[in-house]
């Protein structure tokens, strides 16, 4: 071990808390003993949105969090695009589960991270909640034993693996402020049934308490989620952290057993500091926190592998990764002895669909930049060779973002012409602003499919493929114009609907006929 300072070795002599030899609960309580109140404060709050870690304490040698997010492989830099872990789930498959994990664990390693913010542990309940792809579906025993076989694999690299979102998180509707209303035994069956095997059977280092509240109290500041059922019914001995932006006090969540707020200090920065010094929040409560994510980070080698990156083995990940999607796919009914198909007796395949031409993936903080693509497509290409002739027909328009949004179908691209475009041209011409009054000249003008945006969370990175990208700086207070004809494909009568969350206005032939301030997400 080198002085962070000075680059110069340090002994066990001048860092006793460095000898290996020594059990992780003695290692913390004697590093702890030499922290000030501001570095164990230091401690329990991450940098920055930005960042996703917290500081290093060099004066001790305390390496920083390098944090990365999943499930479905490492979000930071590119990866191997795992499966879905609801894919993982159909595997019903320990050996599978944990030779995923390992390819997490190597990832999240070789990528310069020491903890990874997998894996979801959220149960199946509302079926439109955007994140069931990253979750295992609604058993809860398969859920916790196919998790806690990964997070053996994840950690044994030296990576903490983070159980979320504590607890009872089903939806994205409203998720900041949404109240899941259960009894204590559904509670303890269905929801905190996963996180306790996660816990017992496979170690969990780290658990990420959700944004929703639970019988009326938020999860991050509930002493009977943290403190009463995960640390002391469950047995947990890592250390808790919010989900990013989901601290919402500083005593109450202090005190219910909420170790570390993400990403930044709101609460348990200064607040936390002058709540221990008024006596609000007691040193020893401090103190346990501190203890839970240093005897964590012994534990698990952190203090002796600083992250580094380092190349890692793409094409076999790869190869496992598809290997893992093949066990997945177990509702295939092989009639006839159709599959596989034969190069000697097909001539033609005929692929239709907007999607087969693209790359498909979740959205949001589970995305995964792959090594490389292969679209279906391209894919049913490759495998037939140049022999068999391989048709493509769009037929539709791809997936975007706005198809999550509820109301009418979209308008399809295949009736729209932009203005002043010609007629074999299709979509309509869109001009964005960054500004909400159409003011100086767009930011940006180009040929859009649709009137089909979603941007915010599901445009810091791409949602799907098969969309051009729009710029994050168009993310924030922006205007847009879209125009164009649709051209009718019968003769009828047609309804026009707009859906919308911000002020809209929609003209026919220069007629105004909706007009509407948006102040809630509705279809006009």
């Amino acid at each position: 071990m080198e002085s962070m300072n000075t680059g110069s070795p340090v002994s066990a002599d001048d860092w006793p808390w460095m000898n290996t030899s020594l059990l992780p609960d003695e290692r913390a309580a004697l590093l702890r003993a030499q922290m000030t109140l501001e570095e164990k404060v230091a401690m329990v709050h991450g940098r920055s949105n930005d960042t996703y870690s917290t500081a290093s304490i060099p004066r001790l040698g305390i390496p920083a969090l390098a944090m990365t997010d999943g499930p479905a492989g490492v979000t930071v830099g590119k990866t191997t695009a795992l499966p879905a872990p609801i894919g993982l789930a159909a595997t019903w498959d320990l050996a599978v589960a944990r030779q995923y994990g390992e390819i997490l664990g190597d990832e999240t390693e070789a990528t310069g991270h020491n903890v990874f913010l997998g894996s979801c542990l959220d149960i199946a309940r509302v079926p439109t909640y955007g994140r069931l792809f990253e979750a295992l579906g609604e058993d809860p025993i398969l859920t916790g034993r196919m998790i806690a076989s990964s997070i053996q694999s994840i950690q044994r690299h030296p990576v903490v693996a983070t159980v979320k979102h504590y607890n009872a998180n089903t939806q994205d509707e409203n998720r900041l402020e949404v109240d899941a209303l259960l009894d204590e035994r559904t509670l303890q069956e269905i929801y905190t049934l996963p996180f306790a095997l996660a816990v017992q059977e496979g170690q969990a280092g780290a658990a990420m308490a959700a944004y929703n509240k639970v019988n009326g109290v938020y999860s991050c500041e509930s002493p009977h989620l943290l403190t009463d059922m995960l640390k002391e019914q469950v047995g947990f001995t890592g250390w808790v952290m919010s989900d990013y932006e989901a601290t919402h006090s500083t005593v109450e969540a202090a005190n219910a057993g909420l170790d570390q707020e993400m990403p930044t200090a709101k609460f348990f920065g200064d607040r936390l500091l002058s709540a221990i010094q008024a006596g609000q929040v007691n040193m020893a409560t401090l103190d346990e926190k501190v203890h839970r994510i240093l005897r964590t980070m012994f534990a698990l080698g952190l203090f002796e592998h600083p992250v580094q990156p380092k190349p890692f083995p793409m094409q076999e990940h790869s190869k496992q990764a598809r290997e893992i999607a093949g066990k997945g796919i177990v509702l295939l009914k092989n009639t006839g002895r159709l599959l596989p198909l034969s190069n000697d007796r097909l001539h033609s395949i005929a692929v239709i669909g907007g999607d087969a031409d693209h790359h498909i993936t979740g959205g949001g903080s589970s995305l995964v930049r792959p090594i490389y693509l292969v679209s279906m497509l391209e894919g049913i290409r490759q495998q037939v060779g140049e022999g068999v002739r391989v048709e493509y027909a769009e037929g539709v328009d791809p997936a975007s973002a706005a198809n999550l949004l509820p109301g009418p179908p979209l308008v399809p691209s295949s009736i729209l012409t932009p203005a002043g475009s010609d007629p074999e041209v299709h979509g309509l011409h869109a001009q964005y602003w960054t500004n909400v009054h159409f003011e100086g000249e767009p930011h940006l003008v180009r040929v859009d499919r649709q009137v089909a945006l979603n941007l915010g969370f599901f445009n810091y990175t791409l949602f799907n493929a098969s969309q051009i990208t729009t710029p994050e700086a168009l993310n924030n207070a922006i205007s847009v114009r879209w125009t164009g004809s649709i051209n009718a494909p019968v003769t009828g009568e047609y309804t026009l609907s707009l859906t919308h969350l911000g002020a809209a206005r929609l003209y026919l032939d220069g007629q105004l006929l909706i007009d509407d301030p948006g102040v809630t997400l509705d279809t006009r």
